[in-house]
């Protein structure tokens, strides 16, 4: 009975939210056919940076005011005065390998004041330079009084051979001027995946005899709380002979010893069995406000002819924040307050070479529309629903009319819990429906 409620609820709440977005004056919207189509909406214009098409002189970061160097590769070039954060505005970065170009954007925050010079650079993860990407590093300089966001460009390079999901490391460091780098953000990472049809010499997987492994899901998430992640992977589509498969982790934005730990391993499967196993990842608990962390997680050396998935042959696990702002929710131009105020949302994008903070406007206690480039082109309509009384829990909602490459960031104010949802551009943006996330209380 508990099921069949549930089902009519999301049913009940789509239609609701499809309803509301076909009612909205909306302006023409290109959506990509596919992650290799750009973005070709006039009203994408790279002038209109932000808000209102001015300067955004509004801080609607994940930053804690922690003075300590930051932390992982990349967390040891602030000269140690307590100035201004510098920081790239994501700490996981996704590009398309056919879109040609990764947007980045590196931040100014918690003031102005003086002039500050900060080196950029990239470095090969499991991505090499000149085969899968051209490096770049250079310098970025913020006169004083100066706080707008900085765009970088990485050109992505399209191969032949299939590779799933690759990354490039991304650096900076303070070289002079009143600032320092931000604890969490730092250091960055750049994900490069597959999406072309560059595999196994062109075969087409056989759906039968030992079948294929995959993970379970494409994205797992944990609460940073210093407990376990359980991870879980299945064989189907056959189950002839015994078979194994290793798995493996890898720092992406979250780092080994510090966020999570380093874990690797091989799961069997007896000739005749298929189904699902699972493995563990200790994940840590620490102070600092640094948003959602994603650890990479891969498959590799099957045994006795079995294949990988190529669709989820690759995941992550999101460790989320639990850190996040607890002071009251206080609406602007940048910030969207639901439910009694309990949870505050903020969106930011990237596009055209540009980045910005979406505008909202709240329409109820528990809806909101936000637009990035002019007000009569609403990209999202957001909904934070209070479903405690029979779900025991908080339900997450929204639905996108864009391409554009943007992060959805919700935090719940009670409970300091913070959970980002990120769209990669040139890919339109799918709904999201999260009714487990939020609990009701503390």
């Amino acid at each position: 009975m508990k099921n069949d409620t549930l089902s009519a609820w999301k049913c009940l709440v789509a239609v609701l939210a499809l309803a509301a977005l076909i009612a909205l004056p909306f302006a023409p919207q290109a959506i990509a056919d596919g992650p290799g189509d750009q973005i070709t909406d006039a009203s994408h214009n790279p002038g209109n940076h932000g808000n209102n098409g001015g300067d955004d002189d509004s801080d609607s970061d994940d930053d804690s005011d922690d003075d300590s160097d930051g932390k992982g590769p990349g967390g040891n070039g602030a000269p140690g005065k307590a100035g201004s954060l510098i920081k790239w505005d994501q700490r996981t970065f996704t590009v398309f390998e056919p879109n040609g170009d990764a947007t980045l954007s590196v931040e100014r925050a918690k003031g102005d004041d003086g002039e500050v010079v900060v080196d950029y650079w990239t470095e090969d993860g499991s991505a090499t330079d000149g085969e899968d990407y051209t490096g770049i590093s250079g310098t970025l300089t913020w006169p004083d009084g100066n706080d707008d966001r900085q765009v970088l460009t990485l050109p992505i390079l399209d191969d032949d051979e299939f590779e799933v999901r690759e990354t490039v490391e991304l650096y900076l460091e303070v070289v002079s001027g009143d600032a320092q780098l931000h604890p969490g953000h730092g250091f960055a990472i750049l994900q490069i995946i597959d999406a072309s049809d560059d595999n196994k010499d062109g075969e087409d997987d056989d759906p039968t005899d030992p079948g294929e492994v995959e993970f379970d899901d494409a994205v797992f998430q944990v609460l940073e709380d210093g407990l376990e992640a359980e991870i879980t992977v299945k064989r189907k589509g056959g189950s002839f002979g015994a078979v194994s498969v290793d798995y493996s982790t890898a720092d992406g934005s979250a780092v080994d010893g510090e966020d999570y730990e380093a874990t690797a391993g091989t799961l069997s499967w007896a000739d005749g069995e298929d189904g699902k196993q699972t493995f563990l990842i200790p994940v840590f608990e620490d102070d600092l406000e640094e948003g959602n962390e994603n650890v990479l997680l891969e498959l590799a050396n099957p045994t006795g002819d079995l294949e990988i998935s190529e669709d989820e042959g690759a995941a992550e696990l999101h460790i989320l924040d639990n850190d996040g702002d607890t002071s009251a929710c206080a609406s602007d131009d940048d910030t969207m307050c639901l439910a009694g105020d309990r949870f505050m949302i903020e969106v930011d994008w990237r596009a055209n070479g540009k980045s910005g903070f979406g505008t909202v406007e709240e329409i109820s206690d528990d809806s909101g529309l936000v637009w990035f480039f002019r007000k009569g082109n609403k990209e999202l309509l957001i909904k934070v629903l209070d479903a405690c009384d029979t779900f025991e829990a908080y339900w997450v909602f929204f639905a996108a009319t864009t391409n554009v490459d943007f992060t959805v960031k919700v935090t719940d104010t009670e409970t300091g819990l913070v959970k980002e949802y990120s769209n990669t551009g040139g890919n339109a943006a799918d709904p999201v429906q999260d009714t487990f996330t939020f609990e009701c209380s503390a």
